[in-house]
């Protein structure tokens, strides 16, 4: 990645116009636009200044982290980590007292602050319907119930604090960011993570706040390393993002009920081994795509995977054998090499290319190598784009911010995202 561009402004004062100025000196994690005379925003608040942050990635097992810093009233700044999940909305946390079985904290849990944030019943009629909010107007609390569809639970209070990249010194602070600090977290986390920090298209999410309340725009990627990877990706949000020309259209709610809140696509095609003459034809029958970075895995429904896996076994030559509940399409090592090549051809003929390591995972049973399809059938309508097929490429979400009229695009870029060769 390309370190970020920043900059200083300095305030010079008349007795008739504020005025503002440049300089070329570099700041970690931030980068600083001149803020018009007319402006609403304040340059004493850290969002309005800094219209960029960037944080690090870390593949873990399954999941990618993010890692952060945070801080709330009252309390020292607690450096952890968090899942990174475009497909919900919700920021949460686990906090000190926290019960069940995913209560992890890193160094510390997560304190609540020494005083109930006010508003906190208005943000809390933002929540999504999944989350179960109820607000105390006469206590000015407000409480969340949030269950994923692999059944994960989490529940707490809803509180607002400061976050910032924890690898970089005296980076700056996203303020205000309101989130939950959870005192219940049941199922399946690993165990490195202390919560999620959902990143989708709602109120809540990280981006959606950075947007509302700064001059931050609703931009941002995300460059997922190799699941071995000792290197790290990064997120960046906010003016530095750019949208390539390998982009997609995202749907709205005009198009798709739902597609308001998550980052959504129309599927065309799926071909395999660069063969388009072979194709699995998604257009007629109006698939829609959801990209979740939550995910690990990416799922086709009832619809398209029978078609799908029977190409597959068609490249390799032999039937898949089922090595657990979770993968259950696995080949020995020499057989699943002859599929090279997974495409996804999206609306506007955007193709992304899958390597090996997008849909396979290697496992090893009874002493042989085996390739397991990180590609499987889902039990609801939805398709799902996973963490696993976007490794080693650069995600781009947003739309042009000087034009609010223009349309929501997601793009894709072959990229190393872990700057590492031959990982495997």
């Amino acid at each position: 990645m390309h370190p970020l561009l920043l900059c200083f402004f300095s305030l010079l004062f008349s007795l008739s116009t504020l005025s503002f100025s440049t300089a070329n000196e570099r700041l970690p994690g931030c980068s600083i636009d001149p803020i018009p005379h007319d402006s609403l925003l304040s340059p004493f608040d850290d969002n309005s200044a800094c219209v960029s942050f960037e944080f690090d990635i870390t593949a873990a097992e399954y999941s990618y982290l993010l890692s952060l810093s945070v801080t709330t009233e009252g309390h020292p700044t607690v450096s952890t980590y968090a899942n990174l999940d475009t497909g919900s909305d919700l920021i949460w946390l686990n906090g000190e007292g926290c019960e069940g079985n995913a209560c992890f904290c890193n160094e510390a849990c997560i304190q609540k602050p020494s005083h109930d944030p006010k508003r906190a019943c208005d943000v809390c009629d933002k929540l999504p319907e999944q989350a179960h909010p109820q607000c105390s107007r006469t206590e000015n609390k407000c409480r969340y119930k949030l269950q994923y569809q692999d059944e994960f639970t989490t529940q707490g209070m809803l509180t607002k604090g400061e976050f910032s990249p924890t690898s970089v010194d005296h980076a700056p602070k996203a303020k205000n960011i309101w989130f939950g600090v959870s005192d219940l977290s049941k199922g399946n986390l690993n165990k490195k993570s202390t919560g999620v920090v959902g990143l989708g298209r709602g109120d809540p999410s990280l981006i959606s706040q950075l947007s509302e309340k700064s001059s931050v725009p609703f931009r941002f990627s995300y460059c997922l390393p190799h699941p071995n990877s000792k290197s790290t990706g990064k997120l960046l949000m906010g003016r530095q993002v750019t949208i390539s020309d390998n982009f997609t259209p995202l749907l709205t709610e005009n198009d798709v009920a739902g597609c308001d809140k998550h980052y959504c696509v129309r599927l065309a095609s799926i071909f395999l081994n660069g063969d388009t003459s072979e194709k699995i034809n998604a257009e007629h029958k109006n698939i829609i795509m959801f990209i979740d970075s939550g995910s690990t895995f990416t799922i086709l429904n009832k619809t398209l995977f029978p078609e799908f896996i029977q190409k597959v076994k068609q490249i390799t030559g032999e039937g898949s054998i089922e090595l657990d509940r979770t993968f259950r399409h696995c080949f020995k090592q020499e057989v699943g090499k002859k599929l090279e090549k997974v495409s996804f051809e999206f609306r506007r003929w955007t193709t992304i290319n899958l390597k090996e390591v997008n849909f396979f995972h290697k496992r090893e049973y009874q002493n042989e190598e085996y390739l397991c399809l990180m590609v499987v059938e889902g039990e609801k309508p939805q398709n799902l784009l996973g963490s696993r097929a976007q490794v080693d490429f650069k995600v781009a979400f947003g739309r042009d911010d000087k034009n609010p009229t223009s349309e929501w695009k997601v793009s894709f870029d072959e990229e190393n995202c872990g700057n590492e060769q031959n990982v495997e």
